[in-house]
């Protein structure tokens, strides 16, 4: 009985009084329906390119990848302070996410704009060893890329490592930071089945390594 009396009194509570009732839809977009939106929506982008690694003996090593990239959290709490309302927000969400062109142009081109970011002259591209060992490392310009259309940004002109760092350890990911080098997403590297597939893992000292081409498409 008790039991039924508070359940009563609460909802007569919310029922009244808009505060309260405003309170508690916060919460459940901040606890609920946002890191939902986060995990299903956001994560989703996909990045297309390619490149090549050239050997020091004139050996070329070409690559492409088209994979979906892990978003670093900056990133992400930006595009949705971008892209969601400040207003409470109620119900539930199950299954896909779809965005018009607009929504998926704004979130493309948070993210890329996200490398120019900070005091430092331009963005970078990493490839790392599974230790976070640097092999090599290219320069995007600033900006780095172009306006997002149909939802989709491509880079500009990529400055290649001329002079690869190289490591007898091979390259697991590449990272993609901002000109204060701090992190806005990566991708795995493999030989084959990964984000970025090389014909070999292993990056010479002296080596080159190029992008030709990479975009960045927001999820649908």
């Amino acid at each position: 009985m008790e039991l039924i009396l508070i359940l009563i009194g609460l909802a007569a509570v919310v029922g009244f009084v808009p505060a309260l009732r405003e309170r508690i839809g916060e919460y459940v977009a901040t606890h609920w329906f946002i890191p939902l939106y986060r995990r299903y929506a956001l994560d989703g982008g996909v990045l297309t390119g390619s490149g090549e690694i050239i050997r020091k003996d004139g050996t070329r090593l070409p690559f492409s990848f088209r994979n979906p990239v892990t978003l670093a959290g900056a990133a992400i709490d930006l595009a949705m302070r971008r892209v969601t309302p400040s207003k409470s927000v109620w119900g539930r969400m199950r299954g896909a996410v779809t965005h018009p062109t607009s929504v998926r142009n704004t979130l493309a081109d948070t993210v890329v704009d996200l490398v120019d970011a900070g005091v430092g002259s331009n963005g970078t591209i990493q490839f790392q060893t599974a230790g976070d060992v640097e092999v090599a490392t290219l320069s995007y310009q600033n900006p780095a890329y172009a306006n997002a259309s149909v939802g989709q940004a491509s880079a500009n002109a990529i400055t290649s490592d001329t002079n690869a760092t190289g490591n007898a350890s091979p390259v697991a990911k590449s990272r993609h930071y901002d000109t204060d080098n701090n992190e806005v997403f990566q991708t795995n590297v493999q030989t084959t089945g990964g984000d970025i597939n090389l014909s070999s893992l292993i990056i010479g000292s002296g080596d080159t390594v190029s992008m030709n081409s990479m975009s960045y498409a927001a999820p649908l």
